[in-house]
């Protein structure tokens, strides 16, 4: 419940979401993918080294440009405002991605405050 989902390179990505239907129900801050054309699901480890964003529900993921994004959502000390960048390393497999932390733009600052 709550998780956000995103299409790119003939997969669907979807991260974050709820452990259960409740409010009170801990965030998840784990990535999986869908790979369309065997119709199987991986987790995505993030790559070594690498920040982790925090766990959440309620945010928004999109892709764009070959990256994919998760803005904002609901964190376990409230909302959040934060901008999230996976990046491909090699082809576009999930398992070589890398995470990188972004800040938003002016425009989306005081959002859900």
């Amino acid at each position: 419940m709550g998780a956000a989902a995103a299409a790119a390179g003939g997969s669907m990505y979807v991260f974050g979401g709820r452990n259960g239907v409740d409010m009170t129900a801990g965030s998840m801050d784990d990535l999986h993918a869908f790979d369309s054309a065997t119709a199987t699901w991986q987790l995505v480890a993030p790559a070594p080294g690498s920040a982790v964003p925090p766990a959440r529900s309620y945010h928004t993921m999109t892709a764009a440009g070959g990256k994919l994004y998760v803005f904002g959502g609901c964190g376990a000390s409230g909302r959040l405002n934060d901008l999230w960048r996976w990046v491909w390393r090699c082809t576009q497999r999930a398992s070589c991605m890398q995470l990188e932390g972004l800040r938003p733009c002016a425009a989306t600052r005081g959002v859900g405050r």
